[in-house]
């Protein structure tokens, strides 16, 4: 397995797609080397501008000016900065400067609908809550669960985490695209992120985390830190690991009736069990 540190690189990069544990697993490498006295830079998430009409090409060379001095840790989790970046085969340098991994989460449905569920959590406030007994969280979020259950999300809502605006933000007139052209664009968007993922792995022959080895075994991690004391590598993964403890497994469940129809119309998790 890849270590998730090397001192002779500039840093590390996660390439991944949203709501796949990105921030958890840059979280564990940060504590890691937090513990161990390593001086490093977190830039975390890389956005472009798009509404500045600055060039591409300008803003990624401005993005990657990174401290020499300082070890650097990003989440490279923007479908726009990926797509982008692969087509002009920067991939290729950055692979030689920095330990790349690619991060998947297998289930499909929960990623895509996991940001917008979150999104309710913090609404009613619930997010980063101390629940001071067992049965103050299972009551909290049970009537979280209900509450979704009674009041379906409705599609406007769901979306990839970075092309919402270019839907209903910026749209003359405030029209919204029709439902059908929305979800199923949305759902083309997200597979294309996912295959450009896997080209992205594939051409650069690079080893692949999936989220669910470490979504409730956190110590799973302790394999891509090698180079560190087990006793570290422990503690640090420990005090980093967090899960939000909804009740109901199925997030499509909370979702209106026509986003449940074209999600199954996908067949986004038909191999999950396969992988």
């Amino acid at each position: 397995m890849i270590n998730l540190y090397d001192k002779s690189k500039k840093g590390t990069i996660i390439i991944s797609h949203y709501r796949s544990g990105g921030t958890q697993l840059l979280g564990s490498v940060r504590k890691v080397l937090d513990q161990s006295s390593i001086e490093f830079e977190n830039i975390s998430e890389i956005n472009f501008d798009v509404l500045s009409g600055e060039s591409f090409l300008t803003q990624s060379n401005r993005l990657l000016e990174t401290n020499p001095k300082k070890y650097n840790l990003i989440l490279l989790n923007n479908s726009l900065v990926i797509c982008n970046w692969y087509n002009r085969g920067l991939f290729e340098e950055l692979k030689r400067d920095y330990v790349l991994v690619v991060l998947e989460r297998k289930d499909k449905i929960k990623s895509l609908l996991s940001l917008v569920i979150w999104e309710k959590l913090i609404e009613q406030n619930l997010f980063d809550v101390e629940f001071k007994s067992e049965l103050e969280k299972i009551t909290a979020m049970t009537k979280f669960h209900e509450n979704l259950i009674q009041n379906p999300i409705p599609y406007k809502h769901i979306h990839l985490g970075w092309e919402y605006k270019m839907f209903f933000e910026t749209n003359e007139g405030g029209d919204s695209p029709n439902v059908y052209y929305h979800l199923n664009y949305l759902l083309k968007s997200y597979q294309e992120e996912i295959n450009t993922l896997h080209r992205i792995e594939n051409d650069y022959n690079l080893e692949k985390i999936w989220y669910e080895d470490y979504e409730y075994n956190s110590m799973y991690l302790k394999n891509y830190f090698n180079n560190f004391g087990k006793k570290v590598v422990e503690k640090s993964i420990k005090r980093n690991y967090r899960k939000i403890p909804y009740v109901h497994n199925n997030f499509l469940d909370y979702c209106d009736e026509i986003t449940q129809t074209i999600f199954k119309n996908w067949n986004l998790n038909d191999k999950i069990n396969n992988i």
